[in-house]
């Protein structure tokens, strides 16, 4: 018999993250985050950092969560490509003060809490 409803698995680990990056980035991109400062954030800030989560996005895309990891195993597995990424941001002299570092830095938390 074919159901109409099909009952829904609770998302993964892989869509929650993608999920909360694609949230920081427009809340960013849409001023609507103030990333923690009490001034005005320059544009060119906001593109560092956002473009930062739009990375991590594609890491993400990258790495898809494999059948049966679980949220912590799959954080770890990603981890170091955020903690590479971090550190080319870091080294970079494009990255306007540190903009992406702390997206970055960010995103670190978010596996913490996968």
């Amino acid at each position: 018999m074919f159901h109409l409803f099909r009952r829904r698995s609770p998302p993964t680990a892989q869509h929650r993250l993608t999920q909360q990056l694609q949230e920081r980035a427009h809340r960013i991109f849409s001023r609507q985050d103030n990333m923690g400062f009490s001034g005005t954030v320059s544009d060119e800030y906001r593109e560092y950092a956002g473009e930062a989560y739009y990375t991590l996005m594609g890491i993400v895309a990258d790495h898809p969560q494999q059948e049966g990891e679980t949220p912590r195993s799959y954080a770890a597995r990603l981890r170091p490509a955020f903690e590479q990424l971090r550190d080319r941001l870091y080294e970079s002299s494009s990255d306007e003060d540190g903009a992406g570092v702390g997206s970055v830095t960010d995103a670190l938390s978010l596996l913490d809490r996968l």
